[in-house]
């Protein structure tokens, strides 16, 4: 809440795994308290054999389309 008074943009956590079930009780929970989350935080380091830039926009609009705020990449590479 003091952060929230701040008027600062808010931004969630980025874990490891943006579609596991922690994400989801962290949005839930934020969003019981009436907490604001302005930003969803994402990374992501796919396989090179699996990256593309067509599957990064796709990644980070399912993000978008599963937590229904806008995100903010935090890191990406496409690494082996």
């Amino acid at each position: 809440p003091r952060l929230q008074a701040m008027d600062l943009p808010l931004v969630s956590p980025a874990p490891a795994n943006s579609s596991n079930s922690w994400f989801s009780t962290f949005f839930t929970q934020t969003d019981n308290l009436g907490y604001r989350v302005d930003y969803t935080a994402v990374h992501t380091y796919p396989s090179p054999n699996n990256g593309s830039a067509d599957e990064l926009v796709n990644f980070v609009q399912t993000t978008y389309n599963t937590w229904d705020r806008p995100v903010w990449l935090t890191e990406f590479s496409f690494v082996d």
